[in-house]
C-alpha cells in the first residue's frame, strides 16, 4: 500500500522526510518493493481552494486517513471534518480513523458536533483502561504547536 504522511508546517515536513530516509534501508530490506512513505502538505483551512490540489489527489486516491493527536484546536476542527467528508466521498475510501486525547471536553464534543454536520458516521471506541496515563489540563492553539 502506498502511505503519505502529511503535515503543514514546514519543520514537520522536513523531520518526516529526515524520518523516512533514516528508516528507508529498512523498509527496503524488509518490504522489498514496497514503495517508501510520500510527504506532503496538508493545511485542513485549504482544502477545497486552490493551494489544495496535490494533497486532495493524495486523499482521494487512499483508502484510510488515519489522524493522531489532531482534535486540540477548536478554530480548526470545522476544516479537519470538511477534510474528513471529502475524504470518505471519495472512491477508494474505507474508513478513517482517529487516535486522540480528551484533552478538553467541550473540544471532543466539537469535534463530534462538526462531524455531525458534515453527516459523518461515527463510532466512538474508548480505552477506559489507560484513560489516564497521559492526563492533560490544558489546551494549546493549532499555531503554537
Amino acid at each position: 500500500r502506498d502511505i503519505t504522511l502529511t503535515d503543514y508546517t514546514d519543520v514537520t515536513l522536513a523531520n518526516m522526510n529526515h524520518n523516512v530516509a533514516l528508516n528507508a534501508p529498512w523498509i527496503e530490506q524488509n518490504n522489498p518493493g514496497s514503495p517508501l512513505p510520500k510527504i506532503s502538505h496538508l493545511d485542513w483551512e485549504e482544502v477545497g481552494g486552490s493551494k489544495s490540489s496535490s494533497c486532495c489527489a493524495a486523499l482521494s486516491s487512499s483508502e484510510v486517513l488515519l489522524a493522531a493527536d489532531v482534535v486540540y484546536d477548536v478554530d480548526v476542527l470545522p476544516h479537519l471534518t470538511k477534510v474528513v467528508r471529502l475524504f470518505l466521498l471519495s472512491e477508494k475510501a474505507e474508513v478513517a480513523i482517529f487516535a486522540t486525547t480528551l484533552r478538553n471536553e467541550s473540544t471532543f464534543n466539537l469535534f463530534i458536533e462538526c462531524l455531525k454536520k458534515e453527516n459523518v458516521q461515527y463510532q466512538e471506541l474508548i480505552d477506559y483502561e489507560h484513560e489516564e496515563i497521559f492526563e492533560t489540563f490544558w489546551t494549546q492553539k493549532r499555531s503554537e504547536v
